[in-house]
């Protein structure tokens, strides 16, 4: 993967936007020069320290810059919601590169804050911002960078871009935290426990706990398909507006219920200026599965209730049961089995989301 120029085909306006006021964040490498100032050797800090600090070891063989990137994700399967945001931030990075020629140099930022240093090198920048949203490249470090320390620099800004987005109330912040979430998910063996916590720490923060509905949509900042992130509670839970229908959609409520509980449990949720919750209609949850609810928000496998009762004219379609109330599918891929209805008996135990209009 080479980019030689400023790539225009991708103009992000979100992402772009959200990156304004960063100016001086970036990238840093370990460079070894001759005395007449041509590099003999340059690897990405983190990359470096993962050795270095983490005793991290990485793959030595010819892997593509995109298969590196490929295999990184492989370690983020625990984390799909890290995986979505990650390659919409990768896109954006992709596409706001700039690389600079090699009679020019990037200024040293002042977030790396390193441990150590390695003994006859420097630090040097190799990726920096502007303030309105561009990424400047080193090409002259880059281009001396194997395919590990590319494809773990486009990590690197993902990751960071992901963390001053979600920590912007954190500030000033450093580098030190994405170094390492790159050092560990680029070498070949990883912590999963580290990896979390990191992600956990930077990523999944609680947002969009006060003010209107779009107050707390444009402080979570997160877009998946038709569905916007409203708020994110301190223990995760979170809260979509589906921006087709305008409809507000809970989080999984943690426990299985009949249909009665699952009511009453959806009536005392905390009101979301002034919202109402309640149980979805068949109609809504038809819907919303066209919408993309079932692939684009977390914890959508199970049965889950609407507060439909069945159209005798559909009784051949139905298990036999006193009471008969619409369900939605959230597994199948097939649209016309996406609503299924069953017996009270059977269904005692399923999932439960509220919706709020």
């Amino acid at each position: 993967m080479k980019i030689s120029k400023l790539i225009l085909s991708l103009s992000l306006t979100l992402s772009f936007n959200s990156w304004a006021g960063d100016v001086g964040n970036g990238g840093m490498s370990v460079v070894c020069r001759n005395t007449d100032g041509s590099i003999t050797s340059a690897e990405l800090l983190d990359i470096y320290e993962g050795r270095e600090l983490y005793q991290r070891t990485y793959a030595d063989d010819l892997l593509s810059v995109e298969t590196r990137i490929q295999l990184m994700l492989l370690n983020l399967v625990k984390k799909p919601e890290a995986i979505d945001k990650f390659q919409a931030e990768l896109s954006t990075i992709y596409a706001n590169a700039v690389f600079v020629g090699n009679e020019n140099e990037l200024e040293l930022t002042n977030d790396a804050l390193p441990i150590i240093r390695k003994k006859g090198c420097k630090l040097e920048q190799v990726a920096n911002y502007t303030d309105n949203g561009e990424i400047f490249i080193s090409q002259e470090i880059y281009e001396e960078f194997d395919n590990l320390n590319k494809a773990a620099l486009y990590v690197h800004e993902s990751f960071y871009s992901l963390y001053r987005k979600f920590n912007k109330k954190m500030l000033p912040m450093n580098s030190r935290d994405s170094r390492k979430l790159t050092a560990y998910l680029m070498a070949k063996q990883v912590d999963q426990n580290v990896v979390s916590a990191l992600l956990k720490k930077h990523i999944d923060v609680p947002c969009g706990l006060e003010g209107t509905i779009e107050q707390r949509t444009q402080d979570c900042s997160l877009v998946k398909g038709n569905y916007l992130r409203v708020s994110r509670t301190n223990n995760g839970d979170e809260i979509y507006k589906d921006s087709m229908s305008g409809l507000l959609w809970s989080d999984r409520l943690p426990l299985s219920m009949n249909q009665a509980n699952a009511m009453a449990a959806c009536a005392k949720l905390e009101n979301i200026s002034e919202k109402t919750w309640r149980l979805p209609t068949k109609t809504e949850f038809q819907n919303a599965y066209t919408n993309g609810i079932r692939d684009q928000l977390p914890n959508m496998d199970g049965w889950f209730w609407s507060s439909s009762k069945y159209d005798s004219k559909d009784e051949s379609q139905i298990p036999m049961g006193d009471k008969k109330i619409w369900v939605f599918n959230g597994y199948s891929n097939n649209q016309f089995k996406e609503i299924l209805s069953l017996n009270d008996y059977f269904m005692s135990g399923t999932s439960v989301r509220c919706v709020a209009d």
